[in-house]
């Protein structure tokens, strides 16, 4: 019988114990800045607080997908050893990542007639995509199926949400997400908004919260108010080189006696578009709107 590996990119954003506990392979995003192209392994090789550093100075990094031919060598190394895919990807609405994994297993699919490659558009990003993954790998360790896998992530990926605060407008204006006047009159105003994923897997302002302190109380307060049954739940915490204000939330957020709380860096794709002091919170609930 066929083993099956599960697949994920740099845009999940997992603590690198759990990429390691599971063996999880990770296709890997490039991002340039500081004047070097790096990639993410999800594990050690870039420094997170260096990266923020940098665009705090005016660094304007740059990431590209995981191209076609990446994809045929990540995939082909677990083909060659008999093993199944599950690739969990980054959400279709945000990169062509997604799509250059479809090509890829077309492909490969021709020369390995007998494997399973199966492509799952996370809707998501950062640990919105990482729980899914991590979900994924806690089934496998019990004993799921590929089959009961793949339909409960195809299930559970629309009910994936996430709900993020930037600090600085302009990183938002960079990535065409507002325009120049709204960042510049916002950042003035001190509006800190509010941003979640629809149900295509796209980015959208929620809400616009004036100051800091408030929009960090608003996040915890997605959680208190849409987080049913948060005693099974597992709730993610990523930050942009802010963890005292992440530590904080998880003190609020354990009130609440949730199963689990996993707290990561705010890693470089969604990072280059948030910025330093973006923060965010992620569980899966209620199917999105």
């Amino acid at each position: 019988m066929r083993g099956f590996v599960i697949i994920t990119d740099s845009g999940s954003d997992l603590p690198s114990e759990i990429i390691k506990k599971y063996d999880i392979k990770v296709a890997e995003i490039s991002c340039t800045f500081d004047g070097k192209e790096v990639k993410d392994d999800l594990v050690d090789n870039v420094s997170m607080s260096h990266f923020y550093e940098c665009i705090e100075k005016g660094d304007m990094p740059r990431t590209s997908m995981v191209n076609t031919l990446e994809f045929v060598t990540v995939f082909e190394n677990c083909l060659k050893d008999n093993k199944d895919i599950i690739y969990i990807s980054l959400s279709s609405g945000l990169s062509g990542t997604y799509n250059s994994a479809l090509i890829a297993k077309e492909s490969l699919l021709k020369k390995y007639k007998d494997a399973h490659i199966e492509i799952v558009d996370s809707l998501s990003a950062t640990m919105g995509e990482g729980l899914l993954v991590y979900h994924a790998c806690q089934l496998k360790t019990e004993g799921k199926s590929y089959e009961e896998i793949v339909n409960w992530l195809n299930d559970n990926a629309p009910k994936v949400n996430i709900w993020f605060m930037v600090e600085d407008l302009n990183h938002l204006k960079r990535g065409g997400r507002i325009s120049g006047t709204q960042a510049t009159v916002g950042n003035l105003l001190n509006i800190k908004p509010i941003l979640t994923f629809n149900k295509e897997g796209k980015i959208y302002v929620y809400a616009k919260e004036r100051g800091r302190k408030k929009s960090l109380k608003t996040l915890i307060e997605h959680i208190e108010q849409k987080c049913r049954d948060i005693e099974n739940k597992t709730i993610g915490i990523v930050h942009a080189n802010c963890e005292k204000d992440a530590k904080e939330i998880e003190r609020e957020i354990k009130k609440l006696s949730p199963r689990e709380i996993l707290i990561a860096p705010l890693r470089i794709v969604v990072g280059t578009h948030a910025g330093p002091l973006a923060i965010g919170v992620i569980f899966i609930g209620d199917e999105r709107y």
